[in-house]
């Protein structure tokens, strides 16, 4: 199956490649760090967490959540995807 295929697949992986990017010039990479999903749609749910640290302590280091339903492989629509 091309990437075409699975426009949602494709804008996940685009919104964590945003996710990493440093902050400041020349300052850190983010790093992924631990998630979890429960309840009971859990199952359908695929999410990341980034946390990309500032060069200065002062500053707050940005958090990055990147999600997208398992169910939406089948379907041409990108699903909601929340990076901040």
């Amino acid at each position: 199956m091309e990437s075409s295929d699975r426009p949602c697949t494709v804008y996940g992986l685009a919104q964590a490649n945003k996710a990493i990017l440093p902050r400041d010039a020349g300052g850190p990479w983010g790093q992924r760090i631990d998630v979890s999903v429960s309840g009971s749609d859990a199952w359908g749910l695929v999410v990341s967490a980034y946390q990309t640290r500032r060069n200065n302590q002062s500053d707050w280091n940005r958090y990055s959540l990147v999600g997208f339903c398992v169910d939406c492989l089948d379907k041409t629509a990108p699903s909601t995807q929340f990076v901040r």
